[in-house]
């Protein structure tokens, strides 16, 4: 069994059922799970008592920038386990529909929660939509006048009960009266809903039994309104270990898709532990399944056709940024923009993660050493965005490598990362399109409660992109309230937030969790996670877009080590010698070079020359395994390995993995340890911007329990006291070495919107025959800018739309048989 069940007592009439949760935490083996009837009678005759936040919640709203509205409570601080979907939607007439799971308990009296809000004023208290236990909720709203059953502008609530999903729709707009479907099925549970321009009902969920569908995803619609042509579920898998599913649904056009994880082909190659051992929900794949015809037919299309994988992890030749070292974790989100032929936008976070973390260990005395694989996983954690009709991919948020190495990616708690959690909106006016996502720092972490832990306090960040995705701004703060050291009740961490799928009026609808105790009290029993219970607000906040600005510059370049602090070990003897890999991620759309590499160790420590098979000599041995990296590859041997300059031109190219085998003898002629550790620095040129980035790798001597380093450490803050020995560098100096130009270079036009003019920067391998034409939305040529012959470089043109209405437009740049597309907003 690879996912560890919480179990729960859900009662509606005579029926009892248990309600899973997810695998265990991050970076702990899996543990031995006991019976449902056995965790249910523990529940039952261990009742959770009640508890009370020491704050009035009401009071907190405050603390905020934007209007922020109460709209309820909740002591169940878990919200969802992976993807949350959409919590929260706005109706044709501007009012806000939003669902919760609350009640005045975590067990028995756990009740989702439905709220209309009109403006900032609630339109009547939150109201429990099905008489039952009830929980893990989703929401959409109708049309205004809906083709089927429905009524107009009226709240849909997805949730699970001990009987299996449901549907429940208001009677009328915010009546808080619903109607409910309960769909046959008791183990599927956690539902995602969505609706499409037809209002045709939209579900995935989970499975909550044992057996072979205990990994399992599911998904069924309706045929119009809340009726169904049969009452079962199709399968998608039976192979994903999180409950990361969700729905998305077109609202100006044809389109409805499913979306789910499934584990990544190879990770039984990448990782050990398999069955029973390290969690294997660390790398997972994102599936796709759409429907593009007039009723959205996904029953269909999941019958006939395969799941598009977006992702591709571990597979050669993918074209995924970083698809050698980072995974889809635990949460992805979709929605549809508004254009006449809607695209289908996905955003999801990742972490990185490796099977490299190596120590070493003490057996028996210091002098007998042995290397110990585990697997790693770094916190850090970029937010990702994905448009699945043009694969075009681009980073809304984060790094996966940190800045320096005094930077610490914080563990908040589990299946969550240091960035998680992205929602994605489209506003229908401009066809901006924004995130917002959760992010903790480990500069706010509360004090320890009776668990020990210092959980992170959660912020809800949020981020615009004006060109459909392809460029994003900076991100925003939106909650920014730190309480570090704070006690339970004192807290303030924003968590769960959602973000309804359009932006209207200006504004930005958010829903989101203060968590007065970072951490979860559900998950209290986890060692990786817990917090005490207490009573936590539940916040409507209306941001208006003036508050996230659109990108004005090209994100900038960054180069990093994963990660620059690592402790590492290594030993070598007269007859042995040992290797450890560095990562390098190139994190831009530059170019980078690996200039040179300097080796800082005690000046009593000699640096061993060791000559290759060509009788080269070496201060060490280093070897690059190329672009992309190739995990599981054998490394060449120390006999057959060669100098960088006969393999390789030092060239990172963007948004790939490089590494490198570091091989290096500290002492001659000695069995022994050095003196002190080591650390070296790595040089890298940007090719296009002429900068260069110092990152540092450090190699650490540890006992078996990662306490009392073997050696003295070395001052990374006063490096210049120690032996300098450069054991890598170019014969040509970076600086005479011009940019290579390998492919067409299309930029985003500045400014965009525009009003009338804009401008728009293009390099050009080679020189030759080139045009670049502006198109409507219905693919119709309105503008020639270029056409005829024009030099390799780089260039600029100005474009004037005073003779055009306002819309959306293409522009395309053609050369050498290649092609590239953008888009652009006139404004007028």
């Amino acid at each position: 069994m690879r996912k560890t069940l919480i179990l729960v007592s859900m009662t509606v009439g005579l029926a009892t059922v248990a309600s899973a949760a997810l695998a265990p935490a991050i970076g702990h083996p899996q543990t031995p799970v006991s019976s449902k009837a056995a965790m249910m009678g523990k529940m039952i005759s261990e009742p959770v008592a009640n508890a009370a936040s020491k704050v009035n919640a009401s009071a907190r709203t405050a603390d905020y920038d934007y209007e922020t509205v109460e709209i309820g409570t909740s002591q169940y601080d878990y919200q969802h386990n992976g993807s949350h979907g959409k919590m929260v939607a706005v109706s044709s007439d501007g009012v806000v529909h939003a669902s919760y799971m609350g009640g005045t308990d975590t067990a028995n009296n756990r009740r989702v929660m439905a709220v209309c809000v009109d403006g900032t004023t609630i339109t009547g208290p939150a109201t429990n939509v099905l008489n039952t236990k009830t929980g893990y909720t989703t929401c959409a709203v109708t049309s205004a006048t809906p083709v089927n059953a429905l009524e107009g502008n009226t709240t849909v609530v997805g949730l699970h009960s001990a009987l299996g999903s449901w549907f429940c729709s208001d009677f009328d707009g915010c009546t808080m009266a619903f109607s409910s479907l309960m769909h046959s099925g008791s183990d599927q549970l956690w539902p995602h809903i969505s609706l499409d321009i037809n209002d045709k009902i939209h579900m995935a969920c989970g499975d909550a039994s044992e057996g072979d569908n205990e990994d399992a995803v599911w998904f069924t619609s309706s045929t119009s309104g809340s009726a169904y042509d049969n009452s079962s579920y199709v399968q998608l898998t039976n192979n994903s270990n999180v409950l990361s599913m969700t729905t998305a649904a077109a609202k100006t056009g044809q389109g409805a898709a499913v979306l789910f994880m499934q584990d990544a082909t190879n990770q039984q190659d990448m990782f050990s532990g398999g069955e029973g051992g390290q969690a294997p929900q660390w790398h997972h794949d994102i599936f796709v399944y759409e429907a593009h015809d007039a009723s959205n037919d996904l029953l269909g299309a999941i019958a006939e056709t395969d799941p598009v994988n977006i992702t591709k992890y571990m597979t050669p030749g993918s074209r995924t940024p970083f698809a050698y070292g980072a995974f889809a974790y635990a949460d992805v989100d979709a929605i549809y923009d508004r254009q006449a032929s809607p695209e289908l936008h996905i955003a999801f976070s990742t972490p990185m993660c490796f099977q490299d973390t190596i120590y070493l260990q003490q057996e028996g005395s210091a002098d007998t050493l042995f290397w110990n694989d585990t697997i790693q996983l770094d916190y850090f954690g970029a937010i990702w965005h994905y448009n699945f009709n043009t694969e075009s991919w681009s980073m809304i948020a984060g790094m996966m490598t940190p800045e320096d190495e005094s930077d610490v990616a914080p563990d908040p708690g589990v299946f969550r990362i240091a960035r998680d959690r992205v929602q994605l909106a489209v506003d229908e006016d401009t066809g901006y399109l924004y995130a917002i996502w959760n992010q903790y720092s480990d500069d706010d972490r509360r004090a320890a409660g009776s668990d020990g832990l210092e959980m992170a306090n959660g912020e809800i960040f949020a981020a615009c992109s004006n060109d459909n995705g392809e460029t994003w701004g900076e991100p925003v703060n939106l909650t920014n309230t730190q309480t570090p050291g704070c006690e339970a009740g004192d807290c303030n961490s924003e968590t769960f937030g959602s973000l309804a799928e359009v932006v209207t009026d200006g504004y930005l609808h958010i829903t989101f969790m203060n968590d007065l105790h970072a951490g979860s009290y559900i998950r209290a029993d986890d060692p990786n996670d817990g917090s005490e219970l207490t009573t936590n607000p539940m916040y409507y906040m209306r941001v208006p877009v003036s508050a996230v600005p659109a990108p004005e510059a090209p994100r900038a370049a960054h180069i990093g080590l994963y990660p620059y602090k690592r402790q590492y070990g290594f030993y070598s003897s007269e007859t042995t010698f040992s290797s450890s890999l560095v990562r390098f991620f190139n994190e831009s759309d530059d170019e980078m070079l690996l200039e040179s590499v300097v080796c800082y160790h005690d000046q009593l420590d000699d640096i061993v020359a060791v000559p290759d098979a060509a009788g080269h000599d070496f201060k060490a041995i280093i070897d690059l395994r190329g672009d992309p990296l190739r995990t599981g590859v054998e490394w060449v041997s120390n006999e057959t390995s060669t100098d960088w300059n006969g393999v390789w031109d030092g060239r990172i190219q963007p948004w790939t993995v490089s590494a490198a085998r570091l091989l290096v003898r500290p002492v001659e002629d000695a069995a022994g340890l050095p003196l002190r550790e080591q650390a070296f620095e790595f040089i890298f040129y940007n090719v296009n911007t002429g900068e260069r980035t110092h990152r540092f790798h450090r190699y650490t001597y540890l006992y078996a329990d990662g306490t009392d380093p073997l050696v003295e450490e070395i001052d990374m803050d006063n490096l210049d006291s120690y032996a300098a020995t450069t054991i890598y560098s170019f014969d040509v100096a970076v600086d005479e070495q011009p940019a290579v130009v390998r492919s067409l270079d299309l930029g985003q036009n500045y400014p965009n919107p525009f009003n009338p003019t804009t401008a728009i920067n293009f390099t050009l391998p080679s020189a030759g025959e080139t045009s670049l034409k502006v198109y409507n939305l219905s693919g119709e040529l309105v503008s020639t800018l270029v056409d005829g012959q024009m030099t390799a470089g780089a260039h600029k043109v100005h474009f004037d739309g005073s003779a055009m209405a306002s819309g959306v437009y293409f522009y395309t740049l053609e050369n050498a048989g290649m092609t590239a597309t953008r888009k652009m907003v006139l404004v007028k």
